[in-house]
């Protein structure tokens, strides 16, 4: 119930006080034109969720949305249950309303991207990994693969969530444990068996996502003092957007301190099933190995992005904390005493965890407000403050609806959703990645060009747009404007 009242809330106020679609939230809905098994960028997982909604109902902006926050919340609640697992009912909310307090998960609650599908697959398979583990069944062996195979189909980030889950098979001894080993087959099959046809994908794409992350992460020429510049200002931006959970668990170990601790102390329950193998047969000390599992999940994708800065010279993104943040937290909210479970039933902290939200909101509210008057946020393109004019006086010039937007990614995916033809974008100007614009149809509608050039004859500046930004039009080979009969097309 807290988890549907708080995501209710945010989405409520998210539809009230963000007009622009997020930019990762545009990118789906451009890719989702043509159902591919990858693409430059990514792999296609997340374009298939999204696809039998557009089939449905159009390119509607809402829909990435509504994903954005489902995925959000199904990995907050799997986070929440497996803290019930591992300890108890109040300790797992205690868990749940400090991850609320983090940026990623409230004020970006409807943004949808392979980060977010990354996350669900991550929780899903510590999920999995603790009832395999508790019971030795392989209907978990095969859902610990699933969910790791379906993590590498929506990024390959996701390949920590497989080194942390090897971390704790080794740390705990399972992997030694002879009545594991089928459900953990199992579990290497199902992957593999996931991955498969995206591999043979990759094997034969001429633009793939290996090519991208090697271009986008790829060692820069900063010299040491660069790389611990971007490290520190990655984990800067990981606090940053963690400080409200971050406080919340500190004010709780505060009071914790000088209360007596409870009657029962936590630990981790065991599997009802008499006939089942639990974790605590195996291993002395369950508690103990709860608490491997929290912290491998958190510590081993921080490791990784640490390394790729610092030992690679990496650039490394903020949204990547999207999959471990979530576990950070629920770690440090796992090494709290006894008695820090008692704060649920304090009226101040429920006073407190309601301001953090508040504070946030405001955050948010700020940060919109920069942008309505001309700042940017985020790396955001706010189209819809300039782009409804300029599709006017470019429909005037191409004599009819605007079919084709060639424009730098980021503002090709947000300007072909903001239009009510939801014109075909042409990522980059290169079609060899935008392989949705059906063959033909720049020569019989025409193409706008939404560029950065110098501005001259044919080229103008777009009023209210970054500088240097400039649009031109292509008019019809064939003389004739298309005109109402694509209005909102379907994906093919």
């Amino acid at each position: 119930m807290l988890l549907l009242v708080w995501g209710s809330a945010w989405t409520l106020f998210l539809l009230w006080a963000v007009r622009e679609v997020p930019v990762d939230s545009a990118e789906q809905m451009a890719w989702v034109r043509s159902l591919q098994w990858g693409y430059h960028k990514h792999p296609p997982l997340p374009t298939w969720l999204i696809a039998p909604g557009v089939a449905v109902f159009g390119l509607q902006a809402w829909i990435p949305a509504v994903w954005g926050a489902l995925v959000k919340l199904l990995a907050l609640l799997l986070c929440w249950d497996l803290m019930r697992r591992l300890f108890d009912v109040k300790r797992a909310t205690l868990a749940l309303v400090c991850i609320t307090a983090v940026v990623y998960y409230s004020s970006r609650l409807h943004t949808y991207s392979h980060n977010e599908v990354m996350l669900l697959c991550s929780s899903s398979a510590a999920w999995a990994l603790w009832q395999l583990l508790q019971t030795a069944q392989r209907r978990y062996g095969l859902m610990l693969g699933l969910s790791l195979g379906l993590g590498l189909l929506a990024k390959y980030q996701a390949v920590t969530t497989i080194a942390a889950a090897l971390a704790v098979l080794l740390i705990t001894g399972a992997w030694r444990q002879p009545r594991f080993r089928p459900a953990l087959v199992l579990a290497l099959v199902a992957a593999v068996g996931v991955v498969l046809p995206h591999a043979l994908w990759l094997a034969g794409a001429a633009h793939t996502p290996l090519d991208y992350a090697a271009q986008s992460t790829g060692a820069s020429e900063v010299g040491e003092a660069g790389r611990w510049a971007v490290w520190l200002v990655w984990n800067g931006d990981l606090l940053g957007r963690s400080l409200g959970a971050l406080l919340l668990l500190a004010g709780v170990a505060w009071w914790a301190r000088g209360q007596l601790p409870m009657s029962q102390v936590p630990t981790p329950t065991a599997s009802t099933n008499p006939s089942s193998t639990t974790l605590a047969a195996c291993f002395a000390d369950p508690r103990a190995h709860a608490r491997v599992l929290l912290w491998c999940w958190a510590l081993v994708p921080l490791a990784f992005v640490w390394a790729l800065a610092l030992l690679g010279g990496g650039m490394v993104r903020p949204h990547w904390a999207t999959p471990m943040a979530l576990w950070l937290v629920a770690a440090l909210c796992a090494a709290l005493p006894s008695a820090a479970v008692n704060a649920l039933s304090r009226p101040a902290f429920w006073a407190v965890a309601v301001m953090v939200q508040v504070a946030l909101a405001g955050q948010l509210l700020w940060s919109e407000q920069r942008a309505a008057a001309g700042e940017a946020r985020w790396g955001q393109p706010r189209v819809l403050r300039w782009a409804p004019a300029l599709a006017e006086a470019a429909r005037a010039e191409l004599g009819g609806d605007i079919r084709v937007v060639v424009a730098p990614e980021t503002v090709a995916s947000t300007v072909a959703l903001a239009l009510a033809e939801r014109p075909y974008p042409v990522l980059d100007g290169r079609l060899d990645i935008s392989p949705w614009v059906p063959e033909g149809l720049i020569e019989r509608c025409g193409v706008l060009f939404i560029v950065y050039e110098p501005s001259g004859p044919g080229r103008r500046p777009v009023v209210g747009g970054p500088p240097g930004l400039v649009w031109r039009v292509v008019p019809p080979r064939e003389g004739r404007a298309c005109t109402g009969d694509q209005k909102q097309p379907a994906p093919p």
